[in-house]
């Protein structure tokens, strides 16, 4: 006769089996390496509790393992760890933290290397949307209206002007120029050519002192789109009741941040646009291939909240572009990391080619009796006097003055 107690443990004993057999071996090796790197990176807190995967489990493209914390210990202990992780499954790993649970997400599947560039189609009615790039989990799809503003950072060749284009070339394909405008600060020189005679574009430069001036078209810009949404919270609340007279998305370019670093000022000007932008749909990327500390000011640094990482020269310059380590590594052209409110997504940027460029732009050129872009060249600002600002963009903006 069995007693109580006994029956208890032997019960116990076939619940203990049964959970661990149900990993196998293999799954069962893999929670039990994860478990190791935990003890060798010393993840435990005063009273020698360590850190462990407490349950897995199996997706399509990534095994999902969830690790429980002792007391005392944060997920930045469990960071320095990916690394180690990443080298056991030969695969990309990173850490999440949902509903006050902590998981290490590792990858099944590889990111391909090259996908061709095709539109994406957007939901028009969420606001301006960007197409970023591709993961394992499809396109990334990025909101603005959330996440206002972009940076783009990677080092020569790393293909940064490719992912460029590709945001521009799906922007014009899915928005009108009656629903987008493109302000364009070339200040590479050579990048934007192919846009500056868009029907979406309103402005063109590749010069710096025109870029500085224009900074004041744009503050009396934002000024009379807010006299404009009176009492409407946003873009989309004026623009869904007035659906015969829309205001404008705007999406300004700033290529080559590294081309202002001498106009520290200016930056002030650019980070108060930027704080104001969201609401009323001006929006900002910023792209440079130098990522260090000085290049983007924290006045504007600030108020990007989606943080594009290609191949960069330098851990440390990864660390100024996404605020994490990793971009170093990579040596894949289009590889990259994002940064979208403190998650990391790690993509693959599609490829366009100059014909295929050539071909999206060529459908969406002004005609010859529209009235040409006020490039550079035709230097319409000379001076950045606020009346001469007034004066020029009046026709442009439709700006009343009070």
């Amino acid at each position: 006769m069995i007693s109580a107690t006994g029956a208890l443990m032997i019960l116990g004993y076939a619940y203990f089996l049964v959970k661990t057999s149900d990993y196998g071996e293999v799954k069962k090796k893999d929670v039990e390496a994860i478990n190791d790197i935990l003890k060798e990176k010393k993840v435990k807190n005063f009273k020698d509790q360590y850190a462990y995967v407490c349950s897995r489990k199996e997706y399509s493209y990534y095994n999902e393992y969830e690790i429980q914390i002792p007391i005392g210990k944060t997920t930045d202990d469990l960071e320095k760890c990916i690394s180690a992780i990443e080298t056991y499954f030969r695969n990309d790993a990173k850490l999440e933290y949902r509903a006050k649970r902590v998981f290490f997400k590792v990858y099944t599947t590889e990111l391909a290397k090259h996908y061709d560039f095709q539109p994406v189609k957007i939901d028009k009615d969420k606001g301006l949307t960007l197409f970023l790039g591709n993961a394992r989990e499809g396109a990334i799809l990025e909101d603005l209206s959330i996440n206002p503003h972009l940076s783009v950072v990677g080092s020569t060749g790393s293909g940064k002007s490719v992912f460029v284009n590709c945001i521009l070339c799906n922007l014009i394909e899915n928005y009108t120029e009656n629903e987008l405008e493109l302000v364009l600060f070339d200040l590479k020189g050579n990048e934007l050519n192919e846009y500056k005679n868009l029907k979406h574009t309103v402005y063109h430069t590749t010069d710096v002192e025109e870029t500085i001036e224009y900074f004041d078209v744009l503050d009396y810009e934002m000024k009379d789109r807010y006299r404009k949404l009176g009492n409407h919270r946003d873009i989309k609340s004026y623009n869904k009741a007035n659906p015969h007279d829309p205001m404008k998305y705007q999406f300004i370019v700033l290529e080559e941040c590294v081309s202002l670093v001498k106009y520290q000022k200016h930056y002030n000007k650019l980070g108060e646009l930027m704080s104001k932008g969201r609401a009323c749909g001006m929006h900002f990327m910023l792209t440079t291939q130098r990522p260090s500390g000085d290049i983007i000011p924290k006045i504007a640094y600030t108020h990007v909240r989606i943080r594009v990482g290609l191949s960069t020269s330098s851990a440390q310059e990864s660390i100024n572009a996404i605020e994490m380590g990793g971009l170093e590594k990579i040596n894949t052209v289009g590889r990259g990391i994002i940064k979208i409110n403190g998650h990391f997504v790690g993509f693959q940027g599609s490829y366009i080619s100059n014909d295929k460029i050539l071909e999206i732009t060529k459908k969406h050129a002004k005609t010859l009796e529209k009235e040409p872009i006020r490039t550079d060249e035709s230097r319409s600002i000379k001076e950045p006097k606020k009346e001469t600002v007034k004066t020029v963009n009046k026709k442009m903006f439709k700006f009343e003055e009070e």
